[in-house]
């Protein structure tokens, strides 16, 4: 992926990995900046880009793919999780846009269930 930021600046990734180790997925980032800076380079036709900061991170996912939305335990109803979006972020942060407001407005919304955050517990 790539975008620019408001002041100009370009953001750009990929080169995933299902490393979950940080250690060892930390020790290729030097390698796949250079790598995202190389094909960015060549798909702006510029030579005169630099790195200004690299990093990786680790996608969490739940065992059935799906988003975690629904009241927190112990949060009387006052605290909701909405959270475990990773590369499907766009289309299940649109479902939590939907459903939550919708369930804290206290209509019933009996597709939560299929998100409940503790259904794996």
């Amino acid at each position: 992926y790539v975008r620019t930021t408001g002041d100009g600046r370009i953001v750009a990734g990929g080169e995933d990995s299902d490393q979950q180790r940080a250690r060892v997925r930390d020790s290729h980032i030097a390698e796949k900046s250079g790598s995202i800076l190389a094909k960015v380079s060549a798909l702006l036709e510029r030579d005169d880009l630099v790195v200004d900061k690299s990093w990786a991170a680790t996608f969490g996912t739940s065992p059935d793919t799906l988003p975690a939305l629904g009241p927190a335990k112990g949060g009387a109803g006052r605290v909701w999780l909405s959270y475990g979006f990773g590369g499907n972020g766009i289309a299940f942060a649109a479902l939590a846009a939907d459903l939550l407001p919708r369930a804290l407005a206290g209509e019933p919304v009996p597709e939560l269930a299929r998100y409940d955050p503790y259904r794996f517990s």
